[in-house]
């Protein structure tokens, strides 16, 4: 078994129907590989729907695991937003938020944005192609 987080990029992806992804993550979801969302990723993915489009994906969103933010994971992100800010790489708070979540989980990081994961403690992976 398999642990993975979804960053809002492949969430985005899901919900519109966007293959190779949606296929992908159902065969994740089938064979036994836990999937894991954060309320960063969920709060950026409603920003986009209507209450029609929420009341019509929720129940599918509600089969990934969730994984709250822990204080640990948010010093964590803010730690990875300094690191970088030194070296002249911003990156935003969510984004950390939710590298920090993978990192908690041991999880692969499935993001189509990969450069805005530049942290090699992470594995990272893209399921558009």
């Amino acid at each position: 078994m398999t642990l993975y987080v979804l960053d809002t990029s492949t969430l985005i992806d899901f919900t519109n129907r966007r293959e190779p992804v949606t296929s992908r993550i159902d065969a994740m979801l089938e064979g036994g590989d836990r999937v894991f969302i954060c309320a960063v990723a969920i709060a950026e993915l409603v920003t986009g729907f209507s209450e029609a489009q929420l009341a019509m994906w929720w129940p599918l969103i509600r089969r990934f695991g969730y994984h709250a933010t822990t204080r640990e994971a948010a010093s964590q992100a803010g730690r990875d937003r300094h690191r970088f800010a030194r070296q002249g790489q911003a990156i935003s708070v969510t984004d950390a938020l939710i590298a920090a979540a993978a990192r908690e989980l041991d999880a692969i990081l499935v993001t189509d944005n990969l450069r805005h994961f530049p942290m090699t403690d992470i594995q990272t992976l893209s399921l558009r192609g």
